[in-house]
């Protein structure tokens, strides 16, 4: 990959395999993770205490040092290999049955935890769920996620949206999106499958803009072979892959 992030830069040239790189990348039954290990390895950091992507896991402490939360909220899990990932799912069919793991465990390679840019938040307390941890819309915890979105972060699976996200409500699950579409997400009530739907209607000639200005937000479709991107030559641009067919370019203004 020539590069992901780039400023005052002219031409960006990116494979079918950079569809699987980014914040923005979709994950699920019908999107599974296709990066190698090894890659997604060198990115982490253990910053924030479990295994997470350098920036989300920097972002993620911000994020926590702002709503006063240090001593109240605990950082659970975040990265898992595909290894991790099965017998986590397997453990919990054992133990849990199917009907619980299945609303709350993805099966290897659907799950954002192998992205390294999920993070499973629990309030502290001497005993915490290791799959539910408890994290309430109350006090730090509820602070939190009031705040979430300035730091990059959703939640990724709220209630109300299980039709559209394939999971349970998970309250304790937030995944790095980066800002703004952290803001656009949360502003407007959608999922990232939505997001990500939203957006494909958004190409270079007509992009999206971020009502407070800060951003122009674009769709680019993935070629078969090379995808030659344009750039403009002054401000700082941002491409993630969707995990499906193109590429989310964001330039900050």
């Amino acid at each position: 990959m020539a590069t992901m992030t780039a400023a005052l830069l002219n031409r960006v040239i990116l494979t079918r395999a950079d569809l699987a790189h980014g914040s923005l990348i979709l994950i699920n039954r019908k999107h599974p993770f296709r990066r190698e290990e090894a890659a997604v390895q060198a990115e982490l950091s253990r910053e924030a205490g479990p295994l997470l992507n350098r920036e989300c896991a920097a972002q993620l402490l911000r994020l926590i040092a702002a709503c006063r939360g240090r001593r109240t909220l605990l950082p659970v899990d975040g990265y898992r290999t595909h290894d991790q990932q099965q017998t986590l799912y397997l453990g919990s069919l054992r133990s849990n049955g199917s009907a619980y793991t299945e609303r709350y465990v993805a099966l290897p390679d659907c799950s954002e935890h192998q992205t390294g840019l999920a993070a499973d938040m629990a309030k502290r307390e001497p005993r915490i769920d290791p799959i539910c941890p408890f994290f309430p819309d109350s006090g730090r915890c509820g602070a939190f996620r009031r705040l979430a979105a300035d730091y990059g972060f959703i939640e990724r699976y709220p209630a109300g949206k299980e039709s559209i996200t394939g999971v349970a409500h998970e309250p304790w699950h937030f995944r790095y999106v980066g800002v703004p579409h952290a803001h656009m997400m949360a502003d407007n009530d959608l999922t990232l499958e939505e997001y990500l739907q939203l957006l494909t209607g958004f190409r270079e000639g007509r992009p999206l803009h971020t009502p407070d200005g800060s951003a122009l937000i674009y769709y680019v479709e993935a070629s078969e072979d090379e995808t030659w991107l344009e750039l403009p030559s002054s401000g700082r641009c941002r491409i993630s892959g969707d995990n499906s067919g193109g590429f989310i370019v964001t330039i900050l203004l």
